[in-house]
């Protein structure tokens, strides 16, 4: 009989599923809300923290958990994930919100300049903002530009990136 109720136990457990998992909201930040200069970046504000994760992740790409909201926060000497962009940026970083376009996400823009107190994150259209890049096919006109920094690979079309 004890067999049984294990059984039918876990059976109501798989029939469940993943009716019993919650589900999660996630936003990215749209970097079309920019000001007149194009200087808004992340929106979040707060102190600086690190969370778990390697920031440079294959090929000097920001290895940080993106579905998680997190990005990659360049500092002078120093790489790491967290989900503090602003806070970031304030203290003189550079945050990676995002390296490049994609069909799902939308143009990868850059907010600020490539450089130090920079950001990205997608759009649905950079405007007169330079889009990030890994390579020339990301970019609509000009050389995709790449910078190692800290050994991640930062990348700008047709800008110069500078590193923190």
């Amino acid at each position: 009989m004890r067999t049984r109720w294990i059984s039918i136990a876990a059976l109501s457990w798989s029939a469940w599923g993943c009716e019993g998992v919650a589900s999660v909201d996630l936003h990215s930040a749209d970097a079309t809300t920019s000001d007149a200069d194009g200087s808004q970046g992340p929106t979040d504000g707060g102190a600086l923290t690190v969370t778990d994760g390697a920031a440079v992740g294959e090929a000097g790409s920001c290895g940080c958990e993106a579905r998680a909201g997190e990005g990659c926060c360049l500092q002078k000497g120093a790489s790491f994930c967290t989900i503090a962009g602003t806070a970031c940026t304030n203290a003189g970083g550079i945050f990676l919100g995002c390296a490049a376009s994609n069909s799902e996400s939308g143009e990868c823009c850059w907010n600020g300049s490539p450089g130090v107190g920079g950001s990205t994150a997608y759009a649905g259209s950079c405007g007169a903002r330079p889009r990030s890049c890994t390579t020339t096919a990301d970019c609509l006109s000009g050389t995709c530009q790449l910078t190692t920094c800290g050994g991640l690979v930062l990348g700008a079309c047709g800008v110069v990136p500078v590193c923190p």
